[in-house]
């Protein structure tokens, strides 16, 4: 059985991610949302992802590719929100640290996948 994620981000940490999960064979990337998709060009050419999309398609992907769980590899800043809209469709998480700017927002996190009863992983 393969594990189907989505991977958010296209930055410098985002190809460790990418190279560890092609590095896994019970996992598939089925998908890579960034804000700027056309930095997803080089990343997909690398790793083998049969779709790339901008972040605004973010519910439109997890709708149509279902995947098992989405690993966030973007600032901080965003994670509140990708978590919360994630989280609402009862998909679970990866994200990279820190997990928010702040303690406040980091709880906000926290609760949010609590809310709807989804894994968060918080790696590293």
């Amino acid at each position: 059985m393969s594990l189907k994620v989505i991977c958010i981000g296209a930055g410098y940490f985002a190809r460790f991610q990418y190279n560890a999960w092609q590095r896994i064979p019970e996992t598939t990337i089925v998908a890579a949302l960034n804000r700027s998709p056309e930095k997803l060009t080089p990343i997909a050419q690398d790793y083998p992802i049969p779709r790339g999309a901008a972040l605004a398609d973010l519910d439109t992907v997890l709708d149509e590719e279902k995947p098992d769980f989405v690993d966030i590899i973007t600032p901080p800043e965003t994670h509140l929100d990708l978590v919360e809209r994630i989280a609402a469709k009862g998909i679970h998480i990866i994200c990279q640290k820190p997990v928010a700017p702040s303690e406040a927002e980091s709880h906000a996190v926290v609760a949010a996948a609590a809310k709807y009863g989804v894994r968060l992983m918080i790696h590293e």
